[in-house]
Parts: C-alpha cells; structure tokens; sequence
C-alpha cells in the first residue's frame, strides 16, 4: 500500500471555520491567521458562524463539513462552493450519514442552510485574500512537512501491528497536512483512504500515532458490537466521563464517544510497540481532558490478551467486554 501526503486549500478553508468561532481553544494555535482575517470578514459572516455553533452545539465546526467535503466527487480538485452545489450528491450522501453515529441528526436536519451559509463565509475570506495568505504563508511549511512524514513512514513499518487488528486496508491512502486543523486528526472516508491531520503533533511518534488512530476507524461492524457498546454504554464511570466532556474535544453521541476511545488506544498500541511512546498512561491521562476512561484498560487489555490474527475485532470487543465487566462487579 502507499501513502501519499499532500496539502489541500480546501481542507485548510473549511479548517479555518474552527478559528473563526473565537474560541481560545483554536485562536491560540493559529493567532496569526485569526489576527488578520476575523477584523476583515463580515458582521454576516460572524453571525453565520455563531449560528453554526448554536447547532453543532460545540466549536469544532468544522468537522462535519470536512467529512461532507471529502465524499462529494472531484472534492480535491474543484473548489468547495462548486461541490457544495451538488445538491442530488448531497442528498444521497446526508442519507447515508443518517445512519451513522457521527454527526447529529439535528444538525443533518439543517444541512442546506449551514451549506448556504459556508458558501458566504468562503466568500467573504476569499474576498479578502485567504487563499494568497495560504499559499505563501502556509503552503510552503506544509510541503516542508509532508516530505518529512513521508520519510517518516516510510522508515517506522507498523502496518503488522496495525493488521493484527484491522485485517484490511486501502490500497492508497491520502494524508491530508493542514495547518489550521491543529490540534485536530480527522478520518474522512469510512474506507480509510483519506485523513487530515495536524501540522504540529510535536513527536514522530505521536504523529505516527494519529495516522494509524484515523486508520482504525470504525475498528468494527456496528452491527455486530452492539451487543458489547450497550453493556459499556452503562457502567458508571462512562456515563460521567461522557457527561462530562469538555466541549471542544466532546462527542454527542455516545457509541461514537465509545469508538473514540477504542481508536485511542489502538493508535497508542500501535506506537507503544514500536518503541515511540513510553508513558501511555501519561498520554490517556492528559488527552481530551483525561475523558477517554475506556481507552487505558482496553489498551492494558491489548496488552495482556493480545488479539489473534484470527479473531474477529467483534468477538475480542465481547471478550473485553465480559473482562471489563467482571473486573467491575468483583
């Protein structure tokens, strides 16, 4: 298989909405860009921003329309108002989402008026010289960076380690680098053919980490866990950790909460078996606000009961969670 590491404007653009939101969480990470464009943009544009949050109901806005994004045909090469015309492609993809646990039927339910809206706030920043600020400014670092990973890749194989656990891959997967995703990693394709990620992970480990952490999603058929997410959906300490979530690294819906923490620690796994992660603890402990509860005992799981090559994920998701609730009845 081969990995193929790229920037992408439209990624970038659509990234940009989260630091728009005003929301320090974001705006620390990319002052620069959010110094220069939110006096520049219009009272319009802000308010069509703040109504996006009231119905995503958390900041990271961006998200869904990434996602969105990356299923509509020629999403790489045309611009972003001209896929969000595809109105007929729209439809069939929102329909399909319906069914899914990642975005909220109620912001589903909207989709047209918050595609009218983004179209004006791409609009007004490329007005203002958006696209010219990514080229030269962003751009150039970028194509830095894509070069290292790929090396990086190229020379840490943990396509075994991965395969353990996820018996099939792609055969070419497209890495997107985007500067003002930060802090984000966002699978784009339920194949796992394409991804985003941030430009400033810190270690080569912990972007290792995020590639394979994208790859894994979903590490299951739905279907056949539910059984497994309902049981984990009722042990205590994940209701509260769930309620509890801090809202910019928050999931509304609680099976894909529980995925997220799968995902969390097989992407740790993964690193920790390389030699380049050596506290993983440290990192559950620290990541997201400490919310992901499941991610160090399935990682500790991992580790005591390593999966057959042979087992399907579904039947070592049971096995793990019998053990987990045996280990809380005692």
């Amino acid at each position: 298989m081969t990995f193929k590491i790229k920037s992408n404007y439209n990624f970038e653009l659509l990234s940009f909405f989260n630091v728009l939101t005003s929301d320090e969480y974001y705006v620390r990470l990319n002052k620069e860009a959010y110094e220069i464009f939110f006096p520049l943009i219009s009272s319009q544009s802000k308010e069509n921003i703040s109504a996006m949050v009231k119905i995503l109901k958390r900041t990271n806005i961006a998200f869904p329309l990434n996602i969105l994004l990356a299923q509509i045909s020629g999403y790489e090469n045309n611009s972003i108002i001209e896929s969000f015309s595809k109105k007929d492609e729209i439809a069939a993809i929102v329909a399909v989402f319906r069914q899914m646990p990642y975005i909220p039927i109620e912001y589903l339910d909207q989709i047209d008026i918050i595609l009218n809206m983004s179209v004006e706030i791409i609009k007004d920043l490329e007005k203002n010289g958006f696209y010219e600020y990514w080229k030269h400014k962003i751009k150039p670092s970028i194509d830095i960076i894509c070069n290292d990973i790929q090396e990086l890749i190229t020379k840490n194989e943990f396509i075994d380690i991965f395969l353990q656990y996820k018996p099939s891959l792609p055969n070419s997967i497209n890495i997107y680098i985007c500067t003002l995703h930060r802090p984000h990693g966002t699978k784009l394709s339920l194949k796992g053919d394409a991804m985003i990620i941030s430009d400033d992970f810190g270690s080569k480990g912990r972007t290792l980490m995020v590639i394979a952490h994208e790859m894994f999603h979903p590490p299951y058929d739905y279907q056949k866990v539910q059984e497994s997410l309902g049981i984990l959906s009722k042990i205590p300490f994940v209701i509260e950790a769930f309620n509890n979530q801090n809202e910019n690294a928050a999931y509304t819906q609680m099976d894909y909460f529980l995925e997220e923490n799968i995902v969390e620690a097989l992407g740790i796994y993964v690193v920790y078996k390389l030699g380049l992660e050596n506290d993983p603890h440290k990192y559950f402990e620290n990541h997201d606000y400490g919310s992901h509860v499941l991610s160090p005992l399935f990682f500790d799981y991992m580790l005591e009961h390593p999966k057959k090559h042979d087992e399907t994920f579904e039947n070592f998701m049971h096995n793990f969670t019998v053990y987990i609730t045996d280990k809380k009845n005692k």
